[in-house]
């Protein structure tokens, strides 16, 4: 998940955040008509390795419809020994402009730091994932509303939480949550929301909604 920003005319600045280590890479390059070049830093300033990537005028995978212009980039990822190479898909989800509010992402949760509010959510996040229901519970607010098997239910506490936790995170649920990234969340009516919406955070990170999961 990159997220980018202008510095200059056809320059690029942003970061890359890495799931495996919950950390922003930098990134820096360059766009020229369609084409974006983006070299990721390492942590002593070297580049460890190279984006190249296009503005196809169609989306590729058909989830956007139309002719695009810069909604979609595609093409290769490129470690720097040159030995080791991915393909890229990035899709655009949102855009902030503005210097106060890329600093401040969750200012309209009331969230006392990006950074706690994020904790928390990544806490949540990856317990759900290793199937740790007892440290998920913990991050959820409760009473919670949900749909359990296609019918509304309300969970009353974390022991009802664990109880039903095999019929909440079905494996088709389990496939839409590992889509998304509990970082640089979108936000909207005072709540951060992970992937296209499966899951609705507070501005202290805890769980206030939980939805099926929905068209990526």
């Amino acid at each position: 998940m990159a997220v980018v920003a202008a510095a200059h005319a056809d320059e690029l600045v942003g970061t890359y955040f890495s799931k495996s280590d919950l950390k922003d890479i930098p990134l820096r390059g360059f766009v020229h008509q369609r084409d974006v070049v983006l070299n990721e830093y390492a942590s002593d300033g070297q580049i460890r390795g190279t984006f190249k990537l296009q503005m196809p005028e169609r989306d590729p995978k058909g989830r956007r419809s139309g002719k695009l212009s810069g909604d979609v980039l595609t093409g290769q990822w490129t470690n720097n020994n040159g030995r080791g190479s991915l393909p890229v898909y990035l899709e655009l989800k949102d855009i902030l402009t503005g210097e106060l509010q890329l600093a401040n992402r969750y200012a309209q949760t009331g969230a006392p730091s990006e950074a706690s509010l994020e904790g928390n959510a990544q806490s949540f996040y990856f317990a759900v994932l290793k199937a740790n229901k007892a440290d998920a519970s913990r991050f959820v607010r409760y009473p919670l509303r949900l749909q359990v098997l296609g019918r509304s239910k309300t969970i009353r506490n974390k022991a009802e939480f664990i109880r039903n936790y095999p019929q909440i995170f079905s494996v088709k649920y389990l496939e839409c949550l590992r889509t998304g990234a509990p970082h640089n969340m979108f936000v909207h009516n005072g709540a951060a929301m992970l992937g296209s919406g499966e899951v609705w955070f507070d501005g202290e990170g805890f769980v206030i909604a939980l939805n099926p999961c929905m068209p990526h």
